[in-house]
């Protein structure tokens, strides 16, 4: 998919998420992922919110995914916990020693396991609802299976 097309298949999911601060994630291409709002009926909302967040400035934005980090979750349906996000270049910085980050239901990790599926730190399952190229922009949604 070439970039600036509207949507599609992304390539290769990422092999590992790590946090690298509050709702700042690294692949093992040392790619940044952030955390993204998402709106748990309809994804319109918080595209727009996405879009205008990015267009204040990098400084607002991340304040704004700090926000949604700290909580640990994104408003799902029926408390399915899950977690959309997207491919953004933002400076590394130095890393936050995961013991000093505040609660999250959020992983430290993420390791892509089999099929279609992550596995995170607490060995918790991750099912990857979608990965796609969307604007330029690649996205992940991850949905979190219930335990046995």
């Amino acid at each position: 998919m070439a970039e600036g097309e509207e949507g599609g298949d992304a390539r290769a999911p990422p092999v590992r998420l790590w946090v690298r601060r509050i709702g700042v994630y690294c692949d093992e291409n040392q790619k940044t992922w952030l955390v993204a709002p998402e709106e748990a009926s309809k994804n319109i909302l918080s595209n727009r919110l996405f879009d205008y967040l990015e267009s204040v400035g990098l400084f607002c934005f991340m304040k704004a995914v700090a926000h949604v980090a700290r909580s640990g979750l994104l408003p799902q349906e029926a408390g399915t916990l899950k977690a959309r996000i997207r491919r953004v270049p933002v400076p590394l910085g130095e890393a936050v020693r995961p013991s000093r980050l505040p609660a999250s239901r959020l992983p430290h990790m993420w390791q892509l396991s089999e099929g279609q599926q992550y596995r995170d730190s607490n060995f918790r399952i991750w099912d990857i609802e979608h990965h796609l190229q969307i604007m330029g922009v690649e996205e992940l949604l991850l949905r979190l299976l219930p335990s046995d």
